[in-house]
């Protein structure tokens, strides 16, 4: 990944680590939106239920 990550630990690290680096950055975002993504589809489906049952 040769972008702002790259670039940012270009200078500090050596190619391995900025690898790792930038593939722990990106299954952290990864994992947040779907974190997200899952509160909303619960919340929206409850409340659909809801509705349905009344």
């Amino acid at each position: 990944m040769n972008g702002i990550f790259g670039r940012l630990f270009e200078n500090a690290f050596n190619i391995d680590i900025q690898k790792n680096v930038d593939i722990m950055t990106l299954i952290a975002i990864y994992s947040t939106f779907f974190m997200i993504n899952i509160a909303v589809v619960t919340s929206l489906g409850e409340e659909f239920l809801f509705f349905q049952n009344n």
